[in-house]
Order: C-alpha cells, then sequence, then structure tokens
C-alpha cells in the first residue's frame, strides 16, 4: 500500500529542497569554505534550526547536492532513450550537457569547490563523472558501434570542452564569443571524428 505523504512531510521535503537550491544559488558566486550554514539558510528563508533538522552539517548537504548531480544521469538517459540511433545524438548528448551545465553551474561549482576539501565528496564525485562518460559511451554507441577506446575519446571530445566552455561562461562572454557557437564547432568536431573512425571500420555511414 502507497504512503501519502502528510502536509508536515510534504512542508518538510520543499525546506529541504529549498536548502539545497539555496546552496546553489550561492555556489555561483562563492566557493565551499565561503559559505556558511547561515547563509545558505537566509538565503533559503529559514532558520539555522531548520537547516540542522535536516541536515546534520554543510558537508551532509553536499552530500545531498552530489546525489542530484547523480539523478541528472539518470533523468539524461531517460530523455535520449526515445531518440533515434543518428549522427543527431552528438547534438542532442550537446544540449542536454549545456542546459544542465548552465542550469546548475553553482551546483557543479561549489562541488569541485568542496571536493578539495573532502576526500569522500571527491572519489563519489569521481566516480559519478565515470558514471557520466559511461553514459555517453553508451548513447554514442548507438549511432556509432565502434570500439570502446573511439568511442570513450568521442566522448571526452564532447565533454571536457562543453564542461569548460559553460564553468567559464563569463570569460568567453567577455570576449565576444558566442557559446552556441563553440558548441556547434564540438558538436561537428565529434561528428567528423566518429565518421572517420567508421569509415575506417568500415562501419556504413549514418
Amino acid at each position: 500500500m502507497k504512503t501519502v505523504p502528510t502536509p508536515r512531510q510534504k512542508r518538510s521535503q520543499k525546506t529541504y529542497e529549498a536548502l539545497l537550491d539555496a546552496a546553489e544559488e550561492l555556489g555561483f558566486d562563492s566557493t565551499y569554505d565561503q559559505i556558511s550554514v547561515q547563509e545558505i539558510s537566509s538565503r533559503a528563508g529559514f532558520t539555522i534550526g531548520a537547516f540542522y533538522a535536516r541536515f546534520r552539517s554543510k558537508g551532509a548537504l553536499l552530500q545531498a547536492l552530489m546525489d542530484r548531480y547523480e539523478g541528472m544521469i539518470d533523468e539524461a538517459r531517460q530523455e535520449l532513450d526515445a531518440v533515434a540511433p543518428d549522427p543527431e545524438l552528438v547534438g542532442r548528448l550537446a544540449a542536454l550537457f549545456s542546459r544542465a551545465y548552465t542550469k546548475h553551474a553553482g551546483r557543479f561549482r561549489l562541488l569541485e569547490s568542496a571536493s578539495r576539501f573532502d576526500g569522500d565528496l571527491a572519489s563519489k564525485g569521481e566516480a559519478i563523472r565515470f558514471k557520466i562518460i559511461d553514459f555517453v559511451i553508451e548513447t554514442l554507441g548507438r549511432a556509432y558501434p565502434l570500439p570502446r577506446v573511439d568511442l570513450e575519446a568521442a566522448a571526452l571530445m564532447l565533454i571536457l570542452p562543453l564542461r569548460e566552455l559553460h564553468f567559464k561562461r563569463e570569460v568567453w562572454s567577455q570576449q565576444g564569443t558566442d557559446a552556441a557557437v563553440l558548441t556547434e564547432r564540438v558538436v561537428d568536431a565529434v561528428i567528423a571524428f566518429l565518421k572517420t573512425r567508421a569509415a575506417d571500420e568500415h562501419l556504413p555511414s549514418q
């Protein structure tokens, strides 16, 4: 029998999510060591007591943000499962990562800075990064049944530049560089690489 959350449980969950959202917002401009529990609580509109009723420490909140990060992979897989296995998958992947890096920049920056202080968090983050690479390899492999080494190279060609681009979006903007144009160039380069390797392997062209 399915349990129906009580109004109190629903309010508690909303507070929990609001505190996570507030930490993400603060992470856009500040590093982990610069953000206090008081700042997170105030940004979310709650007391420090409300924070500690849901997280035993700032580190525990970061672990919850890491769980959010990991959950994005399952969401991405569901989104792309219905997409036909053709070269458009590369563009869809790029759009997905661009959207995630733009929308959740504070989350990624905060987790990255926190990993310098927390070995467990760093290890979990590394495991999730490998999981992301595996997801991209699996997705690209639907359109290009190449050896894993080639798919892994293509995955890194896609992920790393997009991550750098969106983490330093302000720098690129100041230089007058259009992020969309750079993203398109990354996609074109990845598709060209995959098509070349497919030709070398004598696979049918997409």
